[in-house]
């Protein structure tokens, strides 16, 4: 009788399946329905849990196997759907401001004497914006969180290399806005024989430049004598 009972243990059908891959808020009546299916879900693991004590455990290992693992599809489902009714989803933007702001303000202190909050405020907000569209939304709405600029090697690139490494600094110029710019230009010791064309693109908003940080040679100093105040 209880293999038979196993057999028939069964989840609801998800009733909003498009909110299990996203962010987006459920509307009051959907919220009801996922209520139902979470309670539906909970019953139906207590039910398949109550069972396994009362298994004999002679000969039982494949039927408590089973049993364990229709009990681990309920917790994923009941975890899965409670997520989307998690108040998260409903948080107005101007408090996720706040928040990406108190992150920032608070990881520019876990810097070392070599490297000031350059890793921490470099990763930052391609990680928020990477959770979900109103996050990304969010992060892309606020320029300081863009302007801890990544270290720019200005070393011999290939054309390809050169060519997404202008490519990213100039999208983070614009999504900084007229933020000022934290700048670090690490240049080795070679002759580059010519201005490198990060350089010069960042020579060209150097009335943005907050900090400026430059472990180089003679060659690329020079190659910075145009900045303006």
């Amino acid at each position: 009788m209880l293999r038979n009972f196993l057999f028939r243990a069964k989840l609801p059908d998800p009733p909003t399946p498009y909110l299990l891959c996203s962010n987006i808020p459920p509307s009051e009546s959907e919220a009801t329905l996922i209520y139902a299916v979470i309670a539906e879900a909970k019953a139906e693991e207590q039910r398949l849990s109550n069972l396994l004590p009362d298994r004999p455990d002679s000969g039982s290992a494949s039927w408590k196997m089973a049993a364990k693992h229709k009990i681990a599809q309920a917790a994923k489902f009941i975890h899965a759907h409670e997520a989307i009714i998690s108040p998260i989803r409903r948080m107005p933007p101007e408090i996720l401001q706040e928040i990406f702001s108190f992150i920032l303000e608070h990881s520019t202190l876990e810097h070392s004497i070599r490297n000031p909050y350059r890793r921490v405020t470099r990763d930052l907000p391609w990680t928020l914006s990477q959770v979900c569209q109103s996050w990304r939304a969010t992060a892309l709405s606020l320029p300081f969180l863009w302007n801890h600029l990544p270290t720019l090697e200005a070393t011999r690139l290939t054309k390809a290399k050169t060519k997404l490494q202008l490519d990213v600094l100039n999208e983070l110029l614009r999504r900084s806005a007229n933020t000022l710019l934290s700048v670090h230009i690490f240049a080795p010791c070679i002759d580059l024989r010519s201005p490198h064309p990060a350089v010069g693109l960042l020579v060209q908003h150097s009335e943005r430049w907050g900090t400026f940080i430059i472990d180089s040679t003679p060659t690329t100093i020079a190659d910075i004598q145009g900045i303006r105040e």
